[in-house]
């Protein structure tokens, strides 16, 4: 009752603030806005009903820092802060400019909304003063009522299928899902009971971009996180924004597959999609069979000729002619993940060769997963503080000079929990020498040791930091050059591992549409979420693009079922496998 009260008078004071302002109106389709004052009051569909909640949100905000202290905090500015707001119609387009903020002259942003078939179309540009930087950029902001809070549900376009109930979400969490990263398919929708809010960017450049969803107490926020480094000057959001409502057009229940099917009408029109899987010339025969996928771990690694045993004993007898992708987690020469220390790999050298020469003529094909830019400069630490394991020296002597930088100008470091205390930074693929190091220093040498198949690992949807070091040769900050630079690295991976072994499969972690045309299979993990799956991307692509689970729960017959109705690359587990064949036997 008193939610609805504050909404009640909310909407009175905006109706009375508006008798004595300009009401502009923009309609496309099915939706149409209304603003008051540069803010953004109705959103209401064909039949006058209103998905916006009366709130203060702003339509727009912007992140800065200082120029000369860019390691400074940072800026959080919105729309309200903005003294002075005009307002025009311009050649059917509504341009709203917010300038005169109280601390930052010479900072202005201008919101420009008008129609493109039957979507509402948001741009925006901004004039920043040379003694900022704006780092990003939320736009539009808009809060969506739940409707009937038991059935409203909120999708995103992301690797894991990004599906959302007001109830398994708590009042404040979020959602963020990045491209290049783990915004898959760039596209979100609000879907009510017969019909649904629809957002999403036609950007086949793949500038980086974030959809963000908040659960607030009755409705959803959305907005786009447009991220950018503007150092001064005009700037403008290299791609339009497109919001739409939709009816389902026989009067049935909306689902999450409509959305997906307004996607696929754009996505398939990209460079992505101008050829189907079977019709790619850059994919070997084998794999466009249907092969099934296996994973061995560093135990079987330490013996690696009870790999060829199972593959010779096992599957060859059961499966003759079936194709047989051989995951192998736990090569690396130091211990599982710890880079890029590789060679010789784990436990040498000749036996890992006398392994992939013994299973490929057996069609099985080895495939390891190095951790992609990541450079560990130190593992496991002891009680005294030292670690197992240090690579600083190497590191400060071969690769500090391309490594990322930060906004601040210092060194990116994480620590990942595989690393036992230990730190780890990343190289800058933006840099020629990382892409050279990781085809002649890593993919190289595990083709010569016999993998057809190589994943780009914790590059997770192509994604790696922003980089900020003033002697590289890229843009500072998020930029295109991020999903060129993937793009690059990956036809060159080819290329090199082509040099040394027939008919090379080039993979990454976690789907991204971007690169679709560029790998040969991909590593799907929607199942490991506790929210309710979507195969949102499998959905949109899977004339284009294989996929199999990364981490299959063995022995979870809703998962392998979910997965096999998905059309998934079966992912079997060896130990059980022969388990059962000896109780058989």
């Amino acid at each position: 009752m008193k939610q609805l009260l504050t909404s009640v008078i909310v909407t009175a004071a905006l109706i009375l603030s508006a008798a004595s302002a300009q009401i502009q109106n923009i309609a496309a389709g099915s939706l149409s806005a209304t603003f008051v004052q540069g803010r953004i009051v109705s959103l209401r569909n064909q039949s006058g009903r209103e998905l916006l909640q009366p709130s203060d949100a702003p339509l727009f905000a912007v992140v800065l820092v200082p120029k000369n202290n860019p390691g400074d905090k940072q800026t959080w500015l919105s729309a309200s802060a903005a003294q002075t707001v005009t307002s025009a119609m311009v050649d059917n387009r509504l341009e709203i400019t917010y300038a005169n903020f109280a601390d930052y002259q010479g900072l202005s942003v201008t919101c420009v909304i008008s129609h493109a078939d039957d979507d509402l179309r948001w741009d925006l540009r901004a004039g920043v003063p040379d003694n900022l930087i704006a780092l990003s950029f939320s736009y539009p902001i808009l809060n969506l009522a739940f409707g009937d809070e038991a059935t409203s549900v909120a999708l995103q376009g992301s690797t894991k299928g990004g599906l959302f109930t007001p109830a398994l979400m708590k009042e404040g969490a979020s959602s963020r899902v990045r491209q290049p990263g783990s915004l898959a398919a760039q596209f979100s929708a609000q879907l009510y009971t017969k019909d649904m809010f629809y957002t999403m960017t036609p950007d086949p450049a793949a500038w980086p971009k974030i959809n963000h969803l908040v659960r607030q107490a009755d409705a959803w926020r959305w907005f786009w996180n447009i991220l950018c480094t503007v150092e001064g000057g005009n700037w403008s959001c290299p791609f339009p924004i497109l919001t739409r409502y939709w009816q389902t057009p026989d009067g049935r229940d909306v689902t999450w597959h409509d959305a997906a099917e307004l996607y696929k009408t754009w996505a398939k029109q990209q460079v992505w999609c101008r050829q189907t899987f079977l019709e790619r010339d850059n994919i070997p025969d084998w794999l466009k069979q249907g092969p099934a996928l296996i994973r061995f771990h560093r135990d079987w690694l330490a013996k690696p000729e009870m790999i060829s045993e199972w593959v010779r004993n096992t599957w060859k007898n059961e499966f003759a002619d079936t194709h047989l992708i051989v995951a192998l987690w736990g090569w690396e020469k130091v211990h599982t993940w710890i880079t890029p220390d590789y060679f010789p790999v784990y436990p040498d050298n000749e036996r890992f060769a006398a392994m992939t020469n013994a299973i490929r003529p057996l069609n099985a094909h080895p495939f390891p997963w190095p951790s992609g830019y990541h450079w560990t400069l130190s593992f496991d630490k002891r009680a005294d503080g030292s670690f197992a394991w240090v690579d600083q020296e190497r590191f400060d002597q071969r690769a500090r000079k391309y490594a990322i930088h930060n906004l601040d100008g210092a060194l990116y470091e994480r620590r990942a929990s595989w690393l036992r205390g230990g730190v780890n930074t990343c190289l800058c693929p933006g840099e020629e020498w990382t892409r050279n190091w990781w085809n002649e220093e890593i993919c190289r040498p595990l083709a010569k040791l016999g993998c057809d198949i190589i994943q780009v690992d914790q590059v997770v949807g192509g994604n790696f930091p922003p980089c900020y070091h003033p002697d590289h040769k890229h843009p500072k900050g998020y930029g295109r050059w991020m999903t060129d630079a993937i793009t690059q690295q990956l036809i060159s991976m080819y290329k090199t591992m082509g040099e040394d072994i027939a008919d090379p499969v080039v993979c990454i972690e976690e789907p991204n549409e971007v690169f679709n045309h560029l790998v040969g299979l991909q590593d799907y993990r929607n199942c490991q979420v506790n929210y309710p799956w979507a195969s949102v991307f499998n959905y949109i692509y899977h004339e284009y693009l294989p996929c199999f689970q990364s981490n299959p729960r063995h022995g979870d017959i809703v998962w392998q079922a979910f997965c096999a109705a998905d059309g998934q690359i079966p992912h079997i587990n060896a130990k059980k496998t022969i388990r059962r064949r000896h109780a058989a036997g």
